[in-house]
């Protein structure tokens, strides 16, 4: 019941289980209901293609944090791109309605979450697109400018919401 492969490429497993990008999904072909509901990457690519362009465009930037987030952390990744048409509250909204993005509106702020397997979808989109370097390069400036932003500050003590702030 192992998956066969450099996990870059589907392979068919016994028990019905493909290994796509690294991601193992379960494939059911015979399946006679929707398309959708064959595998956990159309499930996704199904929710996906019933975005609108900006909201699309904002799942796919937001994939390249790794962990939870703010909105202010988005907020510096996305401002870096200089014709991006996203309006965060209400494309995030969208993307949080859609399941794509978890909101923990427990703490004292809103951080943001994706599914591994939503933000390796929204990766390969991304990467589709041929953006994946100038959104990387988007999130290290944000990062360090909020890092240069801390130190600043004239704290030498580094408290806990100051690293999660920075990611």
């Amino acid at each position: 019941n192992t998956l066969v492969g450099d996990g870059d490429h589907e392979l068919r497993g016994s028990g019905g289980i493909l290994a796509h990008g690294g991601v193992e999904v379960l494939d059911r072909r015979r399946f006679r209901g929707p398309r959708r509901h064959r595998s956990i990457v159309d499930t996704i690519r199904w929710s996906y293609d019933l975005l609108d362009p900006p909201s699309a465009s904002l799942l796919q930037q937001l994939s390249v944090f790794a962990a939870p987030f703010t909105a202010g952390a988005a907020r510096r990744v996305i401002g870096e791109w200089p014709a991006s048409d996203v309006d965060f509250e209400r494309d995030v909204e969208e993307l949080v309605h859609a399941s794509l993005v978890a909101a923990d509106t427990a703490g004292p702020q809103t951080r943001y979450r994706m599914l591994e397997t939503v933000r390796r979808f929204a990766r390969d989109e991304l990467a589709a697109r041929g953006d994946v370097d100038a959104t990387m390069d988007s999130f290290v400036d944000a990062v360090l400018g909020a890092a240069l932003d801390v130190t600043r500050g004239g704290t030498s003590v580094w408290r806990e919401e100051m690293v999660s702030e920075l990611l």
